[in-house]
Parts: C-alpha cells; structure tokens; sequence
C-alpha cells in the first residue's frame, strides 16, 4: 500500500482492534504510515487475548502475528508504537470520500472514568452496589456496573462504567482516590481524516438463546464455548480451575456439543463457522490436561477442521 509524498493525509483508519486489526496496525505502522486504530469495545485486543492457549502451537499465539519478534503482547505493542493512534470505545459512525480521501465521523463513548487519571486500584468497584453480567463469563462471574475490561493485557486498563445498572448513588466518585469518575461525562464526535480505511470488525458469538433445546442458561452447567474458554484460562475467573457452576465442584464427565447454531437455516446461519472443530479439539486437550480422568464425550454432525 503506497501513497503519493504529496497527499496532506497519508493515515489509514483500521475499524476493529482484534487480532487481525492490530496485525495490519503493527504491519502499517513499521512501514512508516500513521495508523489510527478504533474498536467499540472499551479497550483493544478483541477476543483473542483472552485465550491461554491457540492450536498450534499450544502457547500464546498472540505473538506469532506480529510483523517482528515482540518484545511485549500486541495490545501493548499497539500502544506504545509512535505512529499508532488508539481509539478504543469508538464507533463508525459515516465514512465519506474516495480512496486517498476519506473522512471518517467517529462517535467517542463515555467510559464516565479519565483514562489519563485512572489507576485500576479497584477501591471503586469495593463500594459499588450494582452488579452486571461479566461481558465473556455472563452470569458465571459478575463484576461490578464499575469494572476493568476483561483480559490481563487490557489497552487501555482503565474502568469503566455500565450505565445501564449505574444507580449513580456516588459511591464511586467519593472513593476514588485520583478523581478520575464523572458520572456526566458526554459523548463526543470528531472527523478524522484518512488515505485508506481498513475494516477488520471480527465476529460475535452465537447466541445460545436460540436454540433453546439444549438448556443453555436454563441448567446452570450448560455453557458456552467463550465461558468454558474462560474456565479453562488461567486469566479467567477460576483461574484455570475446572468446577461446575451449580456447585463449584469439579465435573467428572463432560459433553462438547458442536455445530450448535451452525448450518441452521432457522437461526439464519446456513453456513459452517469455520473454527468450531479446532476450537473444541483445543478444549478437550485443555480439560484433559488439567484433570486426565475426565470423561470426554463430542457429539458432531462432522468435522471440518481448520487446515
């Protein structure tokens, strides 16, 4: 990707800051152009950064991405790159323009926390009364309407907070040690201009709601992929600990149901997703390495593994 040394704006806007997004930042970057990086979620790296381990190679694969040899994970990367601009809890809101001449209107979320002022102490979320669902756990670990976002390498690690189960009783504010909470904070919108726009948005996790059948959130032991994802991370809420949620102890037997949602023309899916095989594989290796007496049945319509 080149542009002509007389253009006044060289920059390439990359909407969705997870996995791919911040390869192809990093990528650009090391190539001298100037790179805003934006996501609608409170802080960058996606849902990959909240996976232990990918297959291959059974480690972190964050760093595989990267365009040279990490000295840190790529969220950090990211941030501390001179010609990367990070725009986390930022929407698209209309794009503009032709090739070399873009003209992006960006919506700027209130995260009603100063990122610049916030510590991550946590003395806010201790006096906080209101609870909401963890945002990849759910119901299996609630966290607080005042919260971090979820993932250790979380960019940028400041809290935020839920409005709506915010009661705005001022608890928060009066504990806060740095002053960082404003509870009417506004949003803002700005237009950015850019040579290239790159869309990178990821994918959203099917909602198990619509396919009632199988329990989910109806059995207190039925989860999803991300949430036992999570109970088999050490970054998760059991820290690697495998328990069932109804009792918090450990299973003896458990059942990997793929192709739920998949190939179903009733949920308007008609379509494989690609990842789920590996995704499992993945998981049952996990499981059975944390307790090898396990008893490990997948029920599958049939395989079609990655690669």
């Amino acid at each position: 990707m080149t542009f002509a040394a007389s253009q006044p704006d060289n920059s390439v806007l990359i909407v969705g800051a997870g996995i791919a997004g911040m390869a192809a930042a990093l990528h650009l970057s090391h190539q001298g152009l100037p790179v805003h990086l934006l996501d609608s979620a409170p802080s960058i790296g996606g849902s990959m950064h909240l996976l232990d381990q990918t297959v291959p190679p059974t480690s972190c694969g964050l760093c595989l991405m990267l365009p040279h040899q990490p000295a840190f994970c790529p969220t950090f990367e990211c941030d501390l790159h001179p010609h990367l601009h990070l725009l986390p809890y930022t929407d698209l809101l209309h794009l503009d323009g032709q090739p070399g001449h873009f003209s992006a209107t960006l919506h700027h979320k209130p995260r009603y926390v100063d990122p610049a002022r916030c510590t991550a102490c946590g003395e806010c979320a201790a006096v906080c009364p209101e609870a909401r669902p963890h945002d990849y756990e759910g119901r299996l670990h609630p966290v607080k309407a005042i919260y971090r976002p979820p993932g250790l390498r979380a960019v940028p690690d400041a809290w935020l907070i839920d409005k709506v189960v915010c009661t705005r009783c001022g608890r928060c504010v009066d504990a806060c040690p740095t002053h960082a909470i404003d509870l009417d904070m506004q949003p803002s919108h700005t237009a950015r201009p850019a040579a290239a726009v790159l869309l990178t948005p990821g994918f959203a996790p099917f909602d198990a709601h619509l396919k009632g059948e199988y329990g989910y959130q109806v059995y207190d032991n039925v989860l999803s992929a991300l949430q036992f994802e999570r109970l088999v991370s050490l970054a998760g809420s059991t820290v690697a600990h495998l328990t069932r949620p109804s009792d918090g102890l450990p299973p003896r037997r458990i059942a990997f149901i793929h192709c739920v949602g998949s190939r179903d023309n009733l949920c308007n899916a008609g379509y494989c997703s690609s990842a789920c095989c590996m995704f499992t594989a993945k998981q049952v290796a996990l499981a059975k390495q944390l307790d090898p007496t396990l008893d490990i049945t997948v029920f599958f319509m049939d395989l079609r593994a990655l690669g």
